[in-house]
């Protein structure tokens, strides 16, 4: 008995691919005893995937990102195999385009008042991107900080407010907004700052779950600001059209019975308005998916 041989028709060696993109593996194998070699004794590997399927024709959709060493290996029916190799490079993807949701662009605040920022970005490869992943800067004052959310206060001037969101591979997507910050005239009233602490934007929350909103309010001239200087909304879409509900006020708020239409997750979207003694506001808001109960299925 002479063992097959084996002949790589695709993908051709140094092979590039995106990441998420399938790949199709072909492989010829002959053998002078056998008139064909079962599919199953046909087996292709990658180095840094471990075994990937079986047979002369395979799809591959979910290779790692990196270089990888393809190995083939066919077995005939008396024992021997022959095997082949193929390098191929599957590309890591740069995150996509954050976004920045607050503060938005044309935005105007004063000296010293806190400004909440709050992005979100994601990536093929790393899923939702937090933390360091995530770096704010301005044109005017460099780094702000780090993070999904978070309030900081800027210098006075226009600043080109810029989020940058960097994978695990070191790659990189950026967006930016334009913000301006006025000097402070004496006397003069500012806004209060507020900043959705929880849930988080995109949150998840089942309908039999009882919701607990915590907000951030805090003035300059009052203080923290509690009670009914602090009131809750909710905004969705129902059967019948736009729905907008006052949910209640203070800084904590404890909410259960947050609708769920047609049996399915249903995003409602939470705002928060602080308002001062003097009447300034100001307001933050989230979106957040409330899933009917496990019974309703």
């Amino acid at each position: 008995n002479t063992p097959p041989s084996v002949r790589i028709v695709s993908p051709d060696s140094g092979f590039h691919a995106p990441f998420g993109d399938t790949v199709i593996f072909r492989v010829e194998v002959s053998d002078p005893e056998d008139t064909s070699i079962d599919e199953e004794r046909i087996v292709w590997r990658s180095d840094l995937d471990g075994k990937l399927a079986t047979g002369s024709r395979i799809a591959a959709t979910a290779l790692s990102p990196g270089s990888h060493r393809i190995f083939v290996n066919a077995t005939d029916s008396g024992g021997l195999s022959t095997g082949a190799i193929r390098p191929i490079t599957i590309e890591n993807s740069a995150p996509n385009p954050p976004h920045i949701r607050q503060p938005i662009t044309g935005e105007s605040f004063v000296a010293g008042q806190e400004i909440v920022f709050r992005g979100f970005a994601s990536d093929a490869e790393d899923g939702v991107l937090r933390g360091d992943s995530l770096t704010w800067r301005s044109n005017l004052s460099g780094l702000i900080n780090r993070g999904q959310s978070f309030t900081e206060s800027l210098p006075v001037g226009r600043h080109t407010i810029t989020l940058v969101a960097e994978d695990s591979a070191g790659l990189t997507n950026a967006s930016s907004v334009g913000i301006e910050v006025r000097t402070r005239k004496p006397g003069a009233n500012n806004p209060p700052s507020v900043r959705i602490i929880s849930p988080s934007h995109l949150d998840a929350v089942a309908q039999s779950d009882t919701l607990v909103l915590r907000a951030f309010a805090n003035d300059e001239e009052d203080g923290w600001l509690s009670g009914e200087s602090v009131v809750w909304h909710d905004h969705y879409i129902s059967e019948s059209g736009e729905q907008n509900r006052l949910l209640g006020d203070g800084m904590t708020l404890r909410i259960s019975d947050l609708s769920v239409v047609e049996d399915i997750d249903t995003p409602h979207v939470i705002t928060v308005t602080a308002t001062d003694s003097d009447g300034s506001s100001s307001s933050d808001k989230i979106t957040i998916y409330i899933m009917p109960s496990i019974g309703l299925y």
